[in-house]
């Protein structure tokens, strides 16, 4: 059985794989957090996972959307079908891309308004750019009202980072009428939700670990991706499904593998862990310009 183009012979692996990569109606969605140093290639890894999603349907495996963050430097346009992406960036906002040249490029672009406008309009992989200005919406401030003693018009006039729009979104999600099976993938989640948070985002953070058990029952899949497990909110990372350590990861505390392991990985190669163990490996993709986006003021 393969493996992300190379053969493996670690059963456990291949398993795990298919677990993350396949979405059924009986499991529902799955939460993975991908560990590594600097050159350890996970945003590849991220990039391979989400080209091979698939989930269950009345018709069969049909391709699953994902949604993946979009950073300043970024290197979406790495996956491997180019004519899958879809680019959005929100109505209010006027953007210019480059290459890490500083050569201009033309980047299709398409506008949303909403979280709910958003999700009307995906395609198969969906590079999403958060608002570069955002105000707490009013679903957030009745959340954050029953979970803080703020009063909800001091909340109101909060200036608050655009990278908490992610909650809005992950609230919509949990929220939507229907249940389809979406993927969404945080590459640097440090950015999201670090660990330490303080106001607001402290509150915003404790409300998604109570809630990450219920993305799963929502067919909602979360993947993200960190240099260290001490980046990371562990109020969050402790209650995700699936581990996946690369080069130079920290191995946390309970972890089935030794904590010298991962030194020995080369990039393009990793352990993957929830019940079990394996190790796997995988191919490069395409190498390409890294994508360098600048929000117009």
């Amino acid at each position: 059985m393969s493996l992300v183009g190379k053969q493996i012979n670690d059963a456990m692996a291949v398993r795990l794989w298919g677990e993350i990569t396949f979405h059924t109606y009986r499991f529902g969605g799955t939460t993975v957090e991908i560990y590594g140093s600097k050159g350890s290639t996970k945003t590849t890894l991220m990039l391979k996972i989400a080209s091979k999603l698939r989930c269950e349907s009345p018709d069969g495996a049909v391709p699953e959307p994902a949604i993946w963050r979009g950073r300043t430097v970024d290197q979406w346009n790495w996956y491997p079908r180019l004519s899958d992406i879809k680019v959005f960036v929100h109505k209010a906002d006027d953007v210019v891309f480059y290459d890490e040249t500083g050569q201009e490029i033309e980047v299709r672009v398409t506008r949303y308004r909403n979280a709910e406008d958003l999700m009307q309009k995906l395609g198969r992989f969906n590079v999403v750019y958060e608002p570069r200005s955002y105000s707490l919406s009013e679903e957030l401030v009745d959340l954050l009202a029953k979970r803080s003693t703020l009063p909800k018009r001091l909340m109101k006039d909060i200036a608050v980072d655009s990278s908490i729009w992610w909650f809005e979104f992950v609230h919509y999600l949990l929220e939507r009428p229907d249940n389809k099976f979406i993927s969404l993938f945080i590459d640097e989640a440090d950015e999201v939700f670090p660990e330490n948070p303080s106001g607001l985002r402290w509150h915003l953070q404790l409300w998604l670990k109570d809630n990450v058990k219920d993305l799963r029952k929502r067919n909602v899949s979360l993947y993200f991706s960190a240099h260290s497990h001490t980046d990371i909110d562990s109020r969050i990372r402790t209650k995700m499904q699936y581990r996946i350590l690369m080069k130079g990861a920290r191995v946390p505390q309970g972890s089935l593998i030794d904590k010298k392991d991962p030194l020995f990985l080369k990039p393009g190669q990793a352990y993957i862990e929830r019940d079990g163990y394996g190790k796997f490996s995988f191919d490069p993709l395409q190498e390409r310009p890294k994508i360098v986006v600048r929000f117009l003021s």
